[in-house]
């Protein structure tokens, strides 16, 4: 939150010089103490009744600069409404450069009020970084480009994140805002690090986190300073370097726990990552204190984090299953919560990017549509009459055909029945017959090894229920052994009673009923 409201105070000087209008002296000197006393600067603008009704210019300022400043001082009745008046102002009537604010502080105030939806702030900031191209003021491209970057992380957008906040990073070092210069090398190191994970490859994300504390070194920033820090332990621990990571976290949080009892830091003290570093580490007691810290935060990234590494301590260092499924249950529906309030914004890849420039007035484009469809209903009726046609010719033909052929299928109906009604009952007769017999019903309970005269009499009895089944194959020219297969395939025997009545193997029974059908087709 700091670093937003930073983002904003930053970015006054460059939207109050952006036009050769001429600025009230009233509204001059509230800007002059909008940086350092805002509530002083909003009682000013609250006296200025002759800009307020003033030209639209005035108008728009003064309802930007009051935004502004009740912003600046965390004051709870920003108007929705000014921020309008001063945007379609700006957006119709500014530079480049103007154009890239107003998006740029319609997007940040509106995500503070929760007006409206992420992915139109998030265009909001697209739009602005597109504006910020074409006026190439290191100051706005700083700012929107690392406001823009920061929000394609918050999405898991990291190829996207990646050359926005390159971008930030060079425009930061030319206009000296090093703490905005530190915050997009530490989120560059967060998108290297999520990047890394495909290959096991963390080295981008740890030197981006190591420049970020060497600029607030260099500056004597320890807030930047403690931020760095935080990033640096998360490489680290990725990395594996667990006693680095602690260390490093350790420092970060000494940094800002003195930075809150100074007054100087409004954020919460970023306890996550020094939990994960002691849970690293196998210290669980430790870990669970610093997880504790982050149940309630607002923010709920913290919150899943939090409860994440509370059961990963529970499940893997103090093997309490109980409490591994309390908390990971509120881990899970606390992530459940979070992919809710994405998917609004999962399908747009803000709309603003794939925006065309087109050269045909409103009218001719209009003029263009109405004649392309025009020439396309008449095609389309054209073509509906003739196919119309033919599938109603094409319908008389199925209809004779299908009447064709339901009386062909009638009659072959009525032969297949009559014909099967007699083949079961020829079989129930042959079933009968063969039941009867005395070597066949003991075949059919044990079946064993025949003799020559079983097979005489198997054969004989074949012969007799089936109208000289086996003759006539020994008269097809088929061997004694072809016969005596055929004869039990013909009995319904199962392949391996066969093989102990033939006295072979089971492969050997099926290797010659293969050769018997091969020489019967």
């Amino acid at each position: 939150m700091k670093i937003n409201r930073l983002l904003l105070i930053a970015i006054l000087p460059s939207i109050l010089s952006c036009t050769n209008v001429k600025m009230p002296e009233s509204m001059a000197v509230a800007e002059s103490v909008l940086r350092s006393a805002p509530d002083s600067a909003l009682n000013i603008l609250r006296d200025c009744g002759e800009v307020r009704n003033g030209n639209r210019y005035q108008k728009a300022t003064w309802c930007l600069l009051n935004v502004w400043a009740g912003y600046n001082s965390y004051s709870s009745d920003l108007s929705p409404g000014q921020l309008d008046t001063a945007c379609s102002y700006f957006f119709t009537k500014g530079t480049h450069l103007r154009k890239a604010q107003a998006h740029y502080l319609r997007g940040a105030v509106r995500q503070e009020l929760k007006d409206g939806s992420e992915p139109e702030w998030v265009d909001d900031f697209l739009r602005g970084c597109r504006e910020a191209d074409k006026c190439a003021d290191p100051y706005i491209t700083t700012l929107v480009y690392n406001r823009y970057g920061i929000e394609m992380n918050n999405r898991r957008w990291y190829d996207e994140a990646i050359p926005a906040l390159e971008k930030s990073v060079e425009a930061a070092g030319k206009a000296r805002m090093y703490a905005f210069q530190v915050t997009a090398l530490i989120n560059l190191s967060h998108s290297h690090l999520f990047i890394g994970d495909r290959n096991n490859d963390w080295s981008k994300a740890t030197e981006y986190a190591m420049q970020a504390c060497k600029v607030a070194e260099e500056n004597s920033s320890r807030d930047s300073r403690a931020r760095a820090l935080m990033a640096l332990s998360a490489c680290y621990n990725r990395s594996g370097d667990f006693g680095k990571a602690l260390e490093s976290s350790v420092e970060a949080v000494r940094i800002q726990e003195a930075l809150v009892r100074e007054g100087v830091r409004k954020e919460r003290v970023r306890y996550n990552t020094l939990a994960d570093a002691y849970r690293k580490v196998g210290n669980a007691d430790s870990a669970l204190f610093y997880a504790r810290k982050s149940y309630d935060v607002p923010d709920i990234v913290s919150r899943l984090t939090s409860k994440q590494i509370t059961y990963i301590i529970y499940r893997d260092l103090l093997h309490d299953n109980d409490s591994t499924v309390k908390y990971m249950s509120e881990y899970q529906e606390l992530r459940n919560r979070q992919i809710e309030s994405q998917k609004s914004g999962a399908v747009v890849e803000n709309t603003v990017r794939f925006e065309k420039e087109r050269s045909m007035s409103r009218s001719s484009r209009l003029a263009a549509v109405i004649g392309i469809s025009v020439l396309v209903c008449v095609l389309l009726i054209m073509i509906m009459r003739r196919y119309r046609l033919i599938a109603e010719r094409r319908q008389a033909q199925l209809q004779d055909a299908a009447r064709e052929l339901g009386r062909k299928e009638a009659e072959l109906s009525a032969r297949s029945e009559e014909k099967l009604k007699a083949e079961r009952k020829a079989e129930k007769v042959s079933t009968e017959l063969l039941d009867r017999d005395p070597l066949v019903a003991s075949l059919r309970k044990a079946p064993h090894y025949l003799s020559d005269s079983e097979w005489s009499r198997l054969e004989t009895l074949v012969d007799k229920v089936f109208d000289g089944y086996c003759s006539s194959l020994a008269s097809a020219g088929l061997t004694s052994g072809n016969i005596r297969v055929a004869c039990l395939m013909r009995l319904g025997f199962s392949t391996s009673d066969s093989a102990l009545m033939l006295g072979i193997s089971p492969a050997s029974v099926t290797k010659a009923k293969q050769r018997l059908k091969s020489k019967l087709s």
